[in-house]
């Protein structure tokens, strides 16, 4: 069933996102832990321990040990990889990352021995990393840049075949179970100006991840002559230059290259701005698995240019300290994620005029009863002209603390006005009356609540409470 339906997890039943093999991972922490977040925590953990191993695997292809360690070090604690570990609903990137180095490490087997296995096996994780998030079909580009490169597509065109009819497949899958497209509200136009923005971002995160946010407020660009845009176009162009120089000077480099570009694209911006933030840490952890082969190469490069100098050693010890300042970092930086509060806390900071951060952080006030500072919130945002369902369901809950329930019920009642079809206020307006007396009104909205949904459990709970009275 997982793949006949796309994935509502933490979303709206209408999204773009097909997902299928992420939803099962988390089903099956669910059997697993139950409600336990730890356990949830630990099979993310797990993920991106076994994506670290494997990149360690792939760069002692290219680099010596020391270069390949260093290379997966720096990945493993990067700070951008702090959200896709930390945050358990990012989970996506990380089962993605694991099974798209799993696919390019039996891919490269298969060059090295034609084995027509680890061609099946190679083919089989790349449907998985497919399944898992939509980020994977930069894949079959890449294979074919550097088989392309090393003059053997034609040598190897057939596997090529395997992997385009894998996506042949995954996007028919994907037709059937999600009815909403990748379609975009913005212009094509303002997509590509952003989408240049968006990279030159990327880039500065990959290089100095200091600074980083839990929520970017980036811009919607309109125009390429804004010098913002000019200036990153400026960029890209420069890193397009440099894969096309090192993929004949430089093979590992330009392999890193081709990655973290190919990777890149596809959360751009280009297809689709991803709405409420257009930039977020999570969705550099598969090009950073280019980008930290980059890194790789230039520090064994480095060592051996220092190595007649007698500065190898000393060179690994400085590299070593850089890692261990970075994970210092990183440890911190991971804390951000540790609950709601904490998170809500940096990304109202983050984004102090971001709606849907607002709203969070005002329901995570409420939830801690700071009525106070949940109500500044809600208030700044009606100031600005919102005044959706959330706000006035908020603002309810903030008046039942206060045990004023007749401003509960109007918020209530004006919630439900503006969204009639969501179960959740109903039942909220219900144990307002409940509160205030009102049996016939409960009843009422008790109806109306299983109406919408009659399997919801806060609606029976509150009926058969009733019925027994």
């Amino acid at each position: 069933m997982l793949f006949l339906n796309g994935d509502t997890v933490g979303m709206q039943a209408q999204n773009p996102y097909y997902r299928p093999f992420t939803t099962a991972s988390f089903a099956l922490d669910y059997l697993a832990w139950g409600d336990n977040k730890t356990g949830f925590h630990l099979t993310n953990i797990l993920l991106h321990l076994a994506t670290c191993l494997m990149l360690f695997h792939l760069a002692s292809r290219f680099l010596s040990l020391w270069a390949a360690f260093l290379c997966s070090a720096l990945f493993a604690v990067h700070p951008a990889n702090s959200e896709p570990v930390a945050y358990i609903v990012a989970r996506a990137d990380l089962l993605c990352g694991a099974l798209l180095l799993a696919s390019v490490l039996f891919f490269f087997g298969y060059l090295r021995g034609e084995s027509r296995l680890k061609a099946g096996a190679s083919l089989m994780f790349f449907a998985g990393a497919l399944f898992s998030k939509i980020v994977a079909v930069m894949l079959p580009a890449l294979l074919i840049f550097h088989l392309w490169r090393n003059n053997l597509l034609r040598r190897h065109w057939k596997i090529m075949g395997g992997f385009f009819l894998a996506l042949a497949g995954f996007f028919y899958m994907r037709s059937m179970a999600v009815s909403a497209g990748l379609e975009s509200e913005v212009s094509l136009h303002d997509r590509l100006a952003t989408s240049a923005t968006i990279m030159a971002s990327y880039l500065k995160m990959t290089i100095f991840p200091f600074g980083l946010k839990v929520v970017y407020n980036l811009p919607v660009r309109t125009s390429f002559t804004d010098p913002v845009v000019l200036v990153s176009l400026a960029i890209v162009g420069v890193i397009l230059v440099l894969v096309a120089y090192a993929a004949r000077k430089a093979p590992t480099i330009g392999f890193g290259l081709s990655w973290y570009v190919a990777a890149l694209l596809p959360v751009s911006g280009i297809v689709i701005l991803f709405k409420p933030s257009l930039l977020a840490d999570r969705y550099l952890y598969i090009p950073l698995i280019g980008a930290m082969l980059i890194a790789g190469c230039g520090l064994e490069r480095l060592g051996n240019a220092v190595r007649a100098k007698g500065f190898r050693v000393p060179l690994f010890l400085l590299a070593v300290v850089l890692v261990a300042t970075i994970s210092i970092h990183t440890f911190f930086r991971v804390t951000l994620w540790e609950s709601d509060a904490t998170w809500a806390a940096q990304a109202i900071k983050d984004a102090p005029q971001n709606m849907t951060i607002g709203l969070h952080y005002s329901s995570v006030c409420l939830n801690e009863g700071k009525t106070n500072e949940a109500e500044a919130v809600l208030r700044r945002l009606a100031s600005a002209g919102y005044d959706g369902a959330d706000l006035h369901a908020i603002w309810s809950g903030i008046a039942w603390r206060r045990n004023d329930y007749n401003a509960a019920e109007r918020h209530a009642l004006n919630a439900i006005k503006r969204l009639p079809g969501n179960p959740l206020y109903w039942t909220n307006l219900a144990t307002i009356e409940l509160e205030k007396g009102q049996k016939f009104m409960m009843t009422m909205a008790i109806q109306q609540a299983l109406h919408i949904n009659p399997r919801d459990r806060v609606a029976l709970e509150m009926q058969e409470a009733l019925v027994q009275q």
